[in-house]
């Protein structure tokens, strides 16, 4: 026991701050280079299913010492799920590995068919004290069925209707045309 003139170090962990009793979230995946702008969110472009979609891993906040060892697994859930599946694991070694890491969805599971619709994709981190983290969820969108699904859309309707002459188009500023529902 401390007598009263004499300071006393408190042990580490009551100096604990409240609420923060687990590690700290990791990055979010960037799909920002390989999806489309618009909705749905993290929507691919039908062209980069056939091939592997490599998002970069950037630096994270808390890399390790020199020589350690940290490993990154991308993985997929659907929206409400926490059931992921791993797509890909990418090994940091602090002092000989290179930013940004590849890490890549693989095309045989973009086009899979059970693979259609929404998912959220994460990062799980191990540090190399064996600490576990996920990044939040981002969204994706796999699509693969074009909006007529195999039936062709309608032609486009004009007026003035076709066939186009210098006549029928004498004087028009503009022509309007009406797209079918598709």
């Amino acid at each position: 026991m401390a007598n009263q003139g004499s300071k006393q170090t408190l042990p580490a962990w009551s100096q604990r701050v409240p609420g923060r009793n687990g590690p700290l979230a990791f990055i979010k995946p960037d799909v920002s280079k390989v999806t489309m702008v618009g909705s749905p969110p993290g929507l691919f472009p039908r062209a980069a299913l056939d091939t592997d979609v490599t998002l970069e891993l950037t630096a994270w906040p808390t890399l390790p010492p020199d020589g350690e060892t940290e490993y990154v697994t991308l993985q997929i859930a659907r929206p409400g799920s926490e059931e992921y599946t791993d797509l890909d694991t990418v090994i940091y070694v602090q002092g000989t590995s290179t930013f940004p890491l590849p890490i890549t969805i693989a095309s045989n599971f973009l086009v899979h068919p059970d693979n259609e619709g929404p998912f959220n994709i994460r990062y799980h981190h191990i540090n190399f004290a064996g600490t576990e983290a996920h990044s939040d969820d981002v969204a994706i969108y796999i699509d693969k069925t074009p909006p007529n699904g195999t039936v062709a859309p309608g032609k486009i309707t004009f007026s003035p209707t076709p066939p186009f002459t210098e006549a029928k188009l004498a004087g028009l500023t503009d022509v309007e045309g009406v797209i079918p529902h598709w």
